[in-house]
């Protein structure tokens, strides 16, 4: 894997004339560069490289809830915050069952709701020798 100090220290082996923490000072420089970029939905082309975009993307229609055993259907005023019940496991031996708190806030689900994503094409020669 590749990671900030993997590159750090590439560049340092390379460039052994600059001291390691220039190299680190350039590497973060150029990766808050590009971090910003990114954050003002511009888009980063890098010759022989790869393009970063980010495109805006609709929140999925379902939800998703931490834990797989206090899944539940959900109708009705999403807008309100609610604390719901549901009975997860019924004891074989006794006929009880157990329940407990889902205290899941729901948010209201609208088309309006969207995520950033940080999309990559790499270009077709990259690894052409």
């Amino acid at each position: 894997m590749v990671t900030k100090n993997y590159l750090i220290d590439k560049i340092h082996d390379k460039l052994n004339y600059l001291s390691k923490e220039d190299v680190k000072d350039s590497v973060d420089l150029i990766l808050d560069y590009l971090n910003e970029s990114l954050k003002e939905q511009k888009r980063i082309e890098i010759r022989n490289f790869g393009n970063f975009s980010i495109r805006k993307r609709k929140f999925p229609e379902s939800r998703v809830l931490s834990k797989f055993a206090y899944r539940e259907e959900f109708e009705g005023d999403t807008e309100r915050s609610t604390a719901a019940y549901k009975s997860v496991r019924e004891d074989a031996s006794t006929g009880s069952t157990y329940k407990l708190p889902l205290e899941v806030e729901f948010g209201k689900n609208s088309v309006e709701k969207f995520y950033n994503t940080v999309y990559y094409r790499m270009p077709k020669n990259l690894f052409k020798e």
